[in-house]
């Protein structure tokens, strides 16, 4: 069974650090086979997510499955924007969203499009 609250406590609470969000940053040193070991802990939980123009303010969103793990941080880690360029995803929380990370070298969780039930 799953505890409720925040993904990263949970995470935190996986890898005995709780209360250090900065344990699941690859550049403070966290391991890849402790990604690896969490990614299988977490992969398939349903969460639900309060970021994003169109989820800001929703109430009982839909929830969204864990699909995988980064192996870096949020400001290391890169996509492309519809119109091409590319960006980081704590550069685009902070630009896009104007909702800077609170954690911006703690790893990202990849998340399944929203269910349809």
């Amino acid at each position: 069974m799953y505890m409720p609250g925040e993904l990263i406590d949970l995470a935190l609470a996986v890898i005995g650090r709780p209360g250090n969000p900065n344990a699941l940053a690859p550049r403070q040193g966290f391991p890849d086979r402790e990604r690896v070991r969490l990614q299988r802990f977490i992969s398939g939980i349903k969460i639900t997510t309060s970021h994003g123009q169109r989820d800001a303010g929703r109430q009982n969103q839909r929830p969204r499955v864990v699909k995988a793990l980064s192996k870096t941080g949020a400001k290391d880690l890169t996509f492309e924007l519809g119109n091409g360029q590319t960006t980081t995803v704590a550069d685009y929380f902070r630009g896009v969203l104007g909702r800077p990370l609170r954690f911006p070298e703690v790893i990202c969780a990849e998340v399944r499009e929203r269910l349809p039930w």
